[in-house]
Formats: structure tokens, sequence, C-alpha cells
């Protein structure tokens, strides 16, 4: 085959694939072990304490998520940033989030689910965010915020991640 049809052929196949394998995305849980791995890399000590996207897609996939860390011994962050479940970007962040989220948790495409059957609203993408909520009452606990924007009428629902159940919903004023 001469080089020039094989270029067209590979070409043609990049187009192809391209978009659908950028379509592909990620739930929360597909790169949250890399990404740890790559934390404990940075400090042993480092535990996860934020997981999020900014714009999930209806079945709970992302092209995108970031993982936040928190080195207790350094009182330092670190951000972990994947795309399509593989890593792409690190890098030291402040150390504000410290509360560790429980490694076992309700996946995002379950919470989005849910968030759905609970009067998600909005026109804006929808974004998701996984913390430790409540850290300064006596009964802090792990959930999923999931939002389609702060407009009039916009409705966020809050998901238990432990449970992967309906916790609130809050709609905008």
């Amino acid at each position: 085959m001469k080089p020039v049809h094989l270029l067209v052929l590979v070409v043609g196949a990049m187009m192809i694939l391209g978009p659908s394998a950028l379509a592909a995305g990620a739930t929360a849980r597909v790169a949250f072990g890399k990404a740890a791995a790559v934390a404990q890399r940075w400090q042993g000590d480092a535990v996860p304490v934020s997981i999020s996207t900014l714009a999930v897609r209806p079945d709970g996939t992302a092209a995108s998520w970031s993982y936040i860390f928190y080195s207790p011994k350094r009182q330092q962050g670190y951000s972990v940033a994947t795309q399509n479940g593989e890593i792409v970007d690190t890098g030291e962040v402040t150390g504000h989030l410290k509360a560790p989220i429980d490694r076992e948790f309700v996946d995002s495409d379950q919470a989005i689910t849910e968030a759905g059957k609970h009067g998600l609203s909005g026109k804006n993408e929808t974004t998701m965010s996984l913390l430790v909520m409540g850290q300064s009452t006596d009964s802090p606990g792990l959930y999923w915020t999931v939002s389609r924007g702060f407009d009039k009428g916009d409705v966020s629902v809050v998901i238990d991640a432990r449970s992967g159940e309906f916790s609130y919903e809050n709609q905008m004023p």
C-alpha cells in the first residue's frame, strides 16, 4: 500500500474513532485507583477529600474528573486531573479540604440517576462533587451534590454517597 493511501486510512480512522473515544467518558470511580496511587507517590499519607467534574453526562460519565487529596503531614492539597480515565495533570493545591472521603462510595452513574428521580433541573451543564459535608457538626456525612445551575427555579440534589439514597433538594429562589 502506498504511504499516501495509508495516511488517508489513518486520518479517516482518527476522524471516525476520535470523537467516539472522547465521547466515551468514565464514571468517577474509573480513575480513582490510579489517582490515589499518584497521590500516594506524592505523599504517603495522602487521603482523598474530593472528586468533581464540571460536565457530567446523563449516564454519570464525564470526559474529565478532578480528584483532590490532602496530606495531614504537609498540610497541603494535591490535585489529580483525569481525562477518559487516564491521568493528565497533577499539582499541589491549597489544602482547604481536609476531611477524608470514604473509599467506598456510590459511583457517579448511580448518584446522577437518583438525582434525576428527585427533581434535578436546570439549563446549564450538570456538575457533580463528592465530599464530606457538615464537617463542623456532630454528624458529618459523605454526599454527592448534583447541580445544573443557579438560575431561578433550578434544582440541585444531594445524594448520600454511602447508601445512594436521596438526601435533599435545593431550588434556587
